[in-house]
Formats: structure tokens, C-alpha cells, sequence
């Protein structure tokens, strides 16, 4: 798989919006009521989600052609991020391909944004990427860095409205960390998965995470199947249409991006935080990987 150069993947992301309804995708949240229950919005999320600056030898695990900034822009909201133990920092990976980010360029950067864009929120996912630690110190590192934040992090509650998580971020952590969680802990994932706030009080989590399908149709009534059962529901959920297959990201993405957005637009209920590969641009070294169509139809399904 060939990386595509910066200035390529700008001119795709140019090119995806000639044609594109009117959305202001870096402050979408802007008209969407203070109380609406975060349980119950449509939410655009990154899967792996710094791996457009991955190195070529390493291009088979790039999922993404918009780095950090290109993706909000592109109105993403959830970024699935892989910290590991850099000795006296944390470093973003994709298993042992390094994407040349740190996870405090994580937090500048969404700091940033939300800065700029105080009616929107942020939720990053997290995962100890442990196959590329270089020490033993992840948790203590961890803990440091979110305690260095103050109130940008916003606590968990399962009844959390738009309101309330307007200019914070939601962490929400597979992984353990000194002094957590300034979010929530998750545990259980994928099956059995719920949401542990700071008092250790659970919350249910449903999530979609079926990144090795047998093609087409079997990742799609994944999606689908959880998308129609869950849709009307008050729980948190993660839908993942991300996934790979034998050519990779880009084909499961062509694979099921389009098709997810036509069910999106054409139905009702949220999607929740719905994870996608090449969120923000609609072709991709070859694929036509709709990420754009994709992340544009999850905005529009919160204006219903």
C-alpha cells in the first residue's frame, strides 16, 4: 500500500466536499440543543487514528489519510488512540508501526481545536499499545500526563448531556493508569464490555468490534445488526465499520463505508460512536473508501 502525500490527501479532502451539503464540520455541534443526552448523539470516530504519518515500510497499517487536525476539520469527534511507554514519554502506535505522534501532541492538538471550537466535544478511546513499549512505566506516565490537564477531562456519568461535555474531553480507557480514571474505565470489551467511573460505579457499553470479517456481507450485518438493535436505545454504544481484510483497510472500507452511510441517511435513531477507517476523505491509494460520505451522513443523522 503507497502512502499518499500530504498535499494529495488535501486535495482529496478538497475534492470530496465540491457537492457536499453545507455542514460546518469544525463546530457542527453548534445547533444541537445543551441537553441532548450524549448517549443518544451520532458520533464521527477515527480508528487508529494517527497513523497518516506512519513510514512506508509500515504502510499496511495506516487506516487513516487525515492526520489529527484534518480529522476534526473533517468533523471526526472520537479518535481511537494507541499510547505506549516511550521511556520518559508516551508515543502513538499502530502495534509496532510508530505514527511519529505523541500522545501529548494529542492533547495539544484537541486542546487547540476545542479552544477554537468551544460548542464541540471530544471523546479519544484509549488502548496500551504494549507490543511497542520501550519501558515498564506506562501507568505512571499515563496518570502524570492527564493530570496535567485540570478540567479539560470531563468525569463520566452515564446521563452526560451535550451541554456539559461542550469544550472537554472524554477519556475513555481500555487500559489502567495511576490516579484514573479521569473518564471512565473500560473493561469487558468487546463482549461483555461496560464503562467504570471514578466512584467504580458501571455503566453498560455495547460495542461492534469485528475487525476480522470473512468479507463484505459478514462485517456489514455486524454493523447493521447492531446499528438497528441498538438505534432507539439509551446506552453508550461503539459501532465499528473499520476493519481488515486481505487487502487491507482500504478494501473493507470500500467494502462497507457507502453502504453504511446510505442506512444511516435513509433511517432514524443514533449511531452512537460510530469508528471508521479514512474518515474524512472518499478515495484512498485506489479505494473509493466514502469517509467523507461516511463521517457527513453520522453529523446529518443528529440534525433528524
Amino acid at each position: 500500500m503507497k502512502r499518499l502525500p500530504t498535499f494529495l490527501c488535501a486535495l482529496a479532502l478538497l475534492a470530496g466536499c465540491a457537492g457536499r451539503n453545507n455542514i460546518e464540520r469544525s463546530c457542527w455541534m453548534r445547533t444541537l440543543p445543551d441537553d441532548t443526552p450524549a448517549c443518544m448523539m451520532s458520533i464521527p470516530g477515527a480508528h487508529d487514528a494517527c497513523t497518516a504519518t506512519v513510514d512506508q515500510p509500515y504502510a499496511y497499517f495506516i487506516t487513516q489519510a487525515l492526520d489529527l487536525q484534518g480529522l476534526w476539520d473533517a468533523g471526526v469527534r472520537a479518535f481511537d488512540i494507541r499510547p505506549t511507554a516511550r521511556e520518559d514519554h508516551l508515543g502513538v502506535f499502530h502495534q509496532m508501526a510508530d505514527t511519529h505522534v505523541s500522545f501529548e501532541d494529542v492533547l495539544s492538538i484537541l486542546a487547540g481545536r476545542l479552544k477554537e471550537n468551544p460548542s464541540e466535544f471530544a471523546v479519544v478511546i484509549m488502548r496500551h499499545e504494549t507490543e511497542a513499549d520501550l519501558s515498564d512505566n506506562f501507568e505512571s506516565l499515563m496518570g502524570e500526563c492527564l493530570a496535567s490537564i485540570g478540567n479539560l477531562a470531563i468525569p463520566f456519568r452515564r446521563d452526560l448531556t451535550l451541554g456539559e461535555l461542550r469544550g472537554h474531553i472524554l477519556f475513555l480507557s481500555r487500559s489502567r493508569y495511576e490516579g484514573g480514571p479521569v473518564g471512565a474505565y473500560i473493561q469487558g470489551w468487546p463482549d461483555e464490555a461496560e464503562l467504570v467511573d471514578a466512584a467504580g460505579k458501571t455503566t453498560p457499553l455495547v460495542v461492534q468490534d469485528y475487525y476480522e470479517p470473512e468479507g463484505r456481507e459478514d462485517k456489514l450485518e455486524q454493523i447493521v445488526s447492531t446499528h438497528d438493535y441498538f438505534a432507539q436505545s439509551r446506552l453508550w454504544l461503539v459501532n465499528h465499520c473499520s476493519a481488515y481484510v486481505a487487502s487491507g483497510y482500504g478494501e473493507n472500507s470500500q467494502n462497507v463505508n457507502s453502504s453504511v452511510a446510505d442506512m444511516i441517511s435513509a433511517g432514524k435513531g443514533k449511531t452512537g460512536i460510530m469508528m471508521m477507517d479514512f474518515a474524512g476523505v472518499d478515495s484512498f491509494d485506489g479505494w473509493e473508501v466514502a469517509g467523507a460520505k461516511l463521517v457527513d451522513a453520522i453529523i446529518e443523522n443528529n440534525r433528524k
